[in-house]
């Protein structure tokens, strides 16, 4: 841990990433900022990379380093051509915007950045020195990745590490790079998760400045949920469920803000971040549906026009599809696969559980009381704007937060069905399923309700100022 030329290896590959990345989001969104574009491109850059890898080894090329570098190339060239011509089609105004961003005025704001570096310099060398841990399905990434390395293709993963090849392979393969580079010695993978973590955040920043939240404001709200004691928890550990929720959450509201401004490219970015979370988790593939369910019943007929439609649905075509045809062409499949199929044939045959719905409620109920689950503002802010929903009609006509809570609302009610299956498990009871992995299949739930309900709070407080100021509020 203590070789300086380790640290200097892993970060550069990080950088590598980032600033491919940062290119693809130039080249969709060439006025977009630089705040921006870290916060989509780092897991741009990740997804990307290891599906092309991933279609490569497929297609029978071996993974080495020269396979690797060359694709990398390939990909960073291609993104630096596009990139530069997108920016030089955008207008003057919107070229002076990338090229001189909106300078850091107030304190706040630069305070809430130099601290947000502290925080994320502290995260990464936390991370580095938990290393990887040994119990439970931990070997689905670290081991599996080491397992693709080694043996320079996809295909590795079938042995190495548990659930052979069912689970998808943004991980394991971005795990593969480093251990290719110098064995993961450091080990620099670790690196992935805390920095998709600060992604998160930082497109949570980016969303609350476009909201015109006040800088004070919303870097309170970024760090009381950047520091969420089971999230902090697990963007430590090296589970995927955080990269998971980065792409989940940053492709809804991303799609989000594109809807809500008829912005296509805007979408198209959150389209494809939503795809790569089917790259990412297995339940990945469950909840894309959820998630675009949820954006129709809030956007309705703006989500179906032609031009925003096709950008929504091909990368997950692209993406998800050609992750799932390989699962079929190899049978790849779980435990979980089969309980499903299970308890999907026992309740078509009318077998329903309803103690099992109560027990779900209850431990829901009891993660969101314990502060060691998701702390106290949260809980409360989402509570508190729950409230003001239902009785303040206005406050449901904010379609943005609304698409958010939504997302986040559903996204809640899905995991709690997908647990519900696991009661027809004769193998193992409810109760142990709902203590090995509920709370942080949650994550993306719970970081969308809390991002929408900060928005809806500010949004009322705003109106409501407003009206108190207005010459007509002293009739």
């Amino acid at each position: 841990m203590s070789n300086p030329l380790l640290w200097l290896t892993d970060f550069a590959i990080l950088a590598g990433l980032l600033a491919l990345g940062i290119l693809i989001v130039r080249m969709i969104l060439p006025g977009s900022t630089i705040s921006e574009q870290i916060a989509l491109g780092f897991g741009l850059g990740v997804g990307l990379v290891t599906w092309v890898l991933f279609l490569i080894s497929w297609g029978g090329i071996p993974l080495n380093g020269t396979t690797i570098g060359l694709t990398y190339s390939v990909l960073l060239v291609l993104s630096f051509l596009g990139s530069s011509r997108a920016v030089r089609k955008v207008s003057a105004d919107k070229v002076s915007r990338i090229t001189n961003p909106r300078k850091l005025h107030d304190l706040p704001d630069l305070l809430g950045w130099i601290l947000f570096g502290i925080f994320g310099f502290l995260l990464f060398v936390i991370s580095i020195g938990l290393s990887y841990y040994n119990w439970d399905a931990m070997a689905i990434w670290s081991v599996k990745g080491y397992g693709i390395g080694l043996e320079q293709s996809i295909f590795g993963g079938e042995q190495w590490g548990a659930k052979g090849l069912a689970y998808p392979l943004n991980i394991p393969l971005a795990i593969s790079i480093f251990f290719t580079a110098n064995q993961d010695a450091l080990p620099g993978s670790k690196l992935l998760v805390p920095g998709l973590y600060l992604a998160t955040l930082i497109g949570l920043r980016v969303l609350f400045q476009k909201q015109h939240i006040p800088a004070w404001l919303a870097w309170c709200a970024v760090f009381a949920i950047g520091t969420v004691p089971l999230l902090l928890q697990y963007s430590l550990i090296g589970y995927a469920n955080i990269p998971y929720a980065y792409y989940y959450v940053s492709g809804v509201i991303w799609i989000s803000l594109g809807l809500d401004a008829k912005d296509s490219q805007r979408i198209l970015v959150g389209a494809i971040l939503l795809a790569l979370s089917i790259w990412t988790r297995l339940e990945g593939l469950e909840f894309w549906p959820i998630a675009i369910l949820c954006l129709a019943l809030i956007w309705r007929s703006r989500l179906f026009a032609k031009t925003f439609l096709w950008r929504i649905t091909i990368p997950a075509l692209l993406i998800g599809g050609s992750w799932l045809l390989f699962t079929r062409i190899y049978n790849a499949s779980t435990g979980e696969t089969i309980i499903l199929s299970e308890a999907i044939s026992r309740i078509l045959h009318g077998e329903f559980h309803p103690a099992a719905i109560y027990q779900i409620l209850r431990f829901t109920g009891y993660l969101a009381l314990k502060t060691w689950g998701y702390g106290i503002l949260v809980p409360l802010v989402t509570g508190l704007a729950f409230l003001i929903i239902i009785i303040d009609s206005k406050a449901r006509k904010e379609l943005f937060p609304m698409s958010l809570l939504m997302s986040g609302s559903l996204t809640g009610v899905g995991v709690m069905l997908m647990y519900y299956l696991t009661s027809y498990d004769g193998s193992s009871d409810l109760l142990s399923w709902l203590g090995t992995g509920y709370d942080r299949m949650l994550f993306p739930a719970v970081i969308l309700l809390a991002t929408g309900s900060l928005i809806i709070l500010w949004r009322t407080w705003q109106r409501n100022i407003h009206r108190e100021s207005s010459p007509l509020s002293s009739d």
